[in-house]
């Protein structure tokens, strides 16, 4: 069970979350999140600001803000910090 599982009740707001936790997606949109759960922009922007500790926001390369559940992207995050160690990591 992911962490937002446990926190998330409202079904509309467990949309944005399932969203946000779909393997084909490593980053969503708020047009996307909006599609989703059927909500305003405005109501997208304040389930997300309610669960801040849940989400990380950062911009595309085209400056639009964009989300995904923190638990993913600390473990993504983990697996480049691991291959990068590798990487660098001499063998002789």
């Amino acid at each position: 069970m992911s962490d937002w599982q446990q926190v998330v009740r409202d079904p509309r707001e467990v949309k944005i979350f399932e969203a946000l936790e779909d393997p084909k997606y490593e980053w969503r949109t708020m047009k996307a999140l909006q599609r989703t759960s059927g909500m305003s922009e405005q109501e997208v922007r304040q389930v997300l600001d309610r669960n801040r500790s849940l989400i990380r926001e950062t911009r595309s390369q085209a400056g639009e803000p964009i989300w995904t559940l923190r638990e993913r992207y600390w473990k993504r995050g983990g697996i480049i910090q691991l291959l990068d160690f590798i990487a660098h990591t001499s063998t002789g």
